[in-house]
């Protein structure tokens, strides 16, 4: 007697990988609400994770501000300020009802602390104006060009030797409040025509934080159009390193199998659709 995840993975001669997990309960009635989070900001991932013999049949979250969401599995929700709440998910399976709570800390002031960058890049000199878009009150600005300079301007311009393609980061920080933040971006210096950026098109990202020892990654938030079209990948360091490349099918939620074990630090995975760049941020324990 007892629970058991059974999982499955198959691979073609291309190199695909998909996999499935279940949990199957032998000789035991299960009725179990349990859920967990990724929090990026304000704005809240919930993944359910309850263990029931039967199947769920509604989902009932209540957020903790007087707001409640049923017959969604995993709900997206953004608080609208800092604050603790109670997050409590309700389940019903058959005879199975029952539910859990949750204490989600959003008081942090950090939160709100992000950074944001835009640029034009001019093709007669291959020179670039990074302009500072992040909110707050900022004291340090760090970047990182992807070439191995930096500067500590808020809107600096910076000149390549040559064409290329550069991963470039921008750290923020305000020491009143101790908080930090980075954001990183690809620039395509290869581009023959004046090219201006906005803002990008989010990933959901678990585990996050990952640990070291887990290289497998699972990644939602692709639009329908890029379902089931080869898509280019890549995961790189703060510094603007990359350390995983690969074109991988896109679908509703992807698998990225790492090659090796990273370090500890804060990672960025950018995927090239039709039309669209996505991006996310992993933190590695």
């Amino acid at each position: 007697e007892g629970s058991y995840e059974v999982c499955v993975t198959i691979e073609n001669d291309q190199g695909c990988f998909a996999n499935l997990c279940d949990s199957i309960a032998i000789g035991i009635y299960q009725c179990q609400a349990n859920f967990d989070f990724q929090s990026d900001g304000l704005t809240v991932n919930f993944f359910d994770q309850s263990i029931t013999t039967d199947s769920i049949t509604n989902w009932i979250w209540s957020f903790g501000n007087g707001l409640s969401l049923s017959g969604v599995q995993n709900p997206t929700f953004t608080y609208s300020e800092l604050d603790i709440y109670e997050v409590c998910l309700s389940i019903e399976a058959d005879d199975c009802q029952t539910d859990t709570c949750m204490t989600l800390d959003l008081s942090n002031p950090c939160l709100n602390f992000s950074a944001e960058y835009a640029y034009t890049i001019n093709t007669d000199d291959n020179s670039v104006q990074f302009i500072d878009l992040s909110p707050g009150n900022i004291t340090n600005w760090l970047w990182g060009f992807g070439d191995s300079n930096t500067s500590n301007e808020q809107n600096p311009v910076h000149f390549y030797d040559e064409p290329g393609i550069y991963n470039v980061c921008l750290l923020i920080q305000d020491t009143e409040l101790d908080c930090n933040n980075s954001f990183c971006q690809t620039i395509d210096m290869t581009t023959t025509r004046i090219k201006e950026t906005g803002r990008n098109e989010s990933l959901i990202i678990y585990p996050n934080p990952a640990k070291a020892q887990d290289i497998t990654w699972n990644v939602k938030g692709l639009r329908a159009a890029d379902f089931h079209q080869l898509l280019p990948v890549k995961i790189y360091d703060i510094n603007g390193k990359t350390v995983f490349y690969e074109n991988l099918l896109g679908d509703e939620e992807m698998v990225i199998r790492l090659k090796d074990n990273l370090a500890s630090s804060i990672y960025f995975i950018e995927i090239k659709g039709e039309g669209t760049v996505y991006r996310g941020k992993v933190v590695v324990q």
